[in-house]
């Protein structure tokens, strides 16, 4: 492969779930920084949840931690696949109307790991 830019070398991926979160609503959420690109893509959503992923942004000494809201993934939305830059921290929370106390796994994202390197065709 020649060129720069990011690109993509299969099989070159890994997979993590999300726990539904003890208290459901306000829940804490899971937070995660690559040390790569990554293409994020959820491939199992639990019936009734839908997650919403936020970049969070640490300002000044006080630690303020503004989000911005990057997309949601639901049973309407089923098309959603996240790019997150190295270095970008993201929070993926789980929300919806699911039981109180519901344990387990209520979402699975796959992870296309990305390649920044240039590459020269020999």
């Amino acid at each position: 492969m020649n060129g720069t830019g990011v690109h993509f070398h299969p099989p070159k991926h890994d997979v993590f779930g999300v726990a539904y979160p003890k208290v459901k609503e306000g829940g804490k959420g899971l937070e995660k920084v690559w040390e790569t690109d990554v293409l994020l893509i959820p491939v199992f959503l639990g019936e009734g949840v839908k997650v919403r992923m936020d970049r969070v942004v640490v300002e000044g000494e006080g630690g303020e931690r503004p989000r911005k809201t990057l997309g949601t993934f639901d049973g309407v939305n089923t098309t959603e696949m996240w790019f997150v830059k190295f270095e970008t921290k993201v929070k993926l929370v789980v929300e919806g109307s699911y039981e109180d106390g519901k344990e387990g796994t209520a979402v699975v994202m796959a992870v296309g790991i990305l390649c920044r390197e240039r590459h020269d065709e020999s």
